[in-house]
């Protein structure tokens, strides 16, 4: 299945299967593909794809169907919502099996009531990879960028495994501004979430003075379960005061399986009375080796070996540093870097990973002199980042005496500066 800006949606002469007369909209392939009764791969040129309010969604898969969505990279195809309300990127439903590649979704919104996810609504299985989700907006409801939840307790959870991508700038009403694993209107919706180096920025959940405002990044619903592997969460926001869950400006865990593996989850702001920047409820982990730059909220539980927290990890700003979607590169400072697991990072296969959520290789020496050992979050710094000892040898001073004209070389070694440096980089992590 082929798919273009300067296609033709016309179902009577296009079945969307020649490359050079490809359909104009995702749907129209969709189901072209449901007809042929066979797992699809829909090519999506590249290109600004914009709704015209004329479906619900860019792609909607129905239970049966079984389609691989192929896009021609996340910066260059891009589902744009152009401000429509009730306009969302994707919808798939209980017993569709869904997976999408290299392309953007942004800018949907729905103002009506129980509107999940106006990035992605998933009641199936989904997979992501090298995706961005950024500027959706749920008016009404939880999961402005993602929601993933199954509500019909005769079917099995959503599951949604989202791999190298980027969730940014996403507002929901209610909670989870980012994503939102499982709740929704009725609370009964239940998820299966797993992510692996990604990068969870600059979400807001509680948009609106009243009602809920848990986890400006995540949310993760009582009955559901999270499990993320070498995730960066930041400058994410749990915006109100109001409802009755509030909390986790970063991360939200309402009662439901949390575990975080070499995480990242730092900058976060909680403006609610739980004063909760970071997380919020018991998280756990399996492999330890995460950084929490603030705990008010929450309780780090399980394997807890490496852990780091009160430590602020020195991260730049969401942006192109190389790879299909955006990150937070660790600044030279960074006491993130080479504290992950020395056994490995592995992925949700248990496998250690070989590469960071731009494709770069990990793990690597980012300590000069170091073995390799990959950092925490999603960015792996590049070999040599800090010299050896922290960032820092000494500082060389050149004076001039005036009198004979001789230079004079003064090397003066901060040993204040070393054992600064020396504490954050070899003393560094909690047991």
């Amino acid at each position: 299945m082929f798919v273009s800006t300067t296609g033709n949606d016309d179902s009577g002469n296009n079945n969307c299967q020649n490359i050079a007369a490809p359909c104009l909209t995702i749907q129209a392939a969709v189901e072209q593909a449901a007809l042929t009764g066979e797992d699809d791969v829909i090519n999506v040129a590249a290109g600004n794809y914009t709704d015209t309010g004329g479906t619900e969604a860019f792609a909607e898969i129905s239970a049966g169907n079984n389609v691989n969505i192929v896009g021609a990279g996340a910066q260059n195809t891009v589902l744009n919502c152009p401000g429509n309300s009730g306009c969302r990127g994707m919808m798939v439903s209980s017993g569709a099996t869904v997976s999408a590649s290299n392309l953007t979704i942004q800018n949907g919104q729905d103002s009506s009531t129980d509107a999940e996810g106006t990035g992605i609504r998933n009641s199936g299985n989904l997979t992501l990879n090298n995706v961005i989700i950024q500027n959706n907006n749920t008016f009404d409801s939880d999961g402005g960028g993602i929601f993933n939840g199954s509500f019909d307790p005769m079917e099995p959870p959503a599951t949604l495994l989202i791999l190298n991508s980027t969730i940014s700038g996403n507002r929901a009403r209610g909670t989870g501004g980012g994503i939102a694993n499982g709740g929704g209107g009725n609370d009964m919706a239940v998820g299966v979430l797993t992510m692996v180096n990604c990068t969870v920025s600059g979400n807001t959940s509680g948009t609106d003075s009243d009602g809920n405002s848990a986890g400006g990044g995540i949310f993760n619903h009582n009955g559901s379960s999270t499990t993320l592997f070498n995730v960066t969460i930041a400058n994410n926001t749990a915006n109100n005061t109001n409802g009755t869950v509030n909390g986790g400006g970063g991360i939200h865990n309402n009662g439901g399986n949390l575990f975080i593996n070499n995480t990242l989850i730092a900058d976060n702001n909680d403006a609610s009375s739980a004063d909760a920047n970071d997380c919020l409820g018991v998280i756990g982990s399996t492999e330890g080796h995460n950084l929490v730059e603030d705990t008010t909220g929450c309780t780090l539980a399980g394997t807890i070996a490496g852990n780091i927290t009160g430590v602020d990890p020195t991260l730049g700003a969401l942006a192109d540093n190389g790879g299909p979607t955006p990150t937070h590169a660790l600044l030279e400072s960074s006491v993130a870097i080479d504290s992950g697991d020395p056994a490995g990072c592995i992925d949700n296969t248990g496998a250690n990973q070989t590469t960071d959520q731009r494709g770069s290789n990990r793990p690597v020496a980012g300590i000069s002199g170091d073995a390799p050992v990959c950092d925490i979050g999603a960015f792996e710094a590049a070999a040599g980042t800090t010299p050896n000892g922290g960032g820092g040898g000494g500082c060389s001073i050149t004076q001039t005496d005036t009198s004979t004209g001789n230079i004079l070389l003064a090397s003066l070694l901060l040993s204040a500066l070393f054992g600064f440096y020396g504490v954050r980089r070899k003393g560094r992590a909690s047991h």
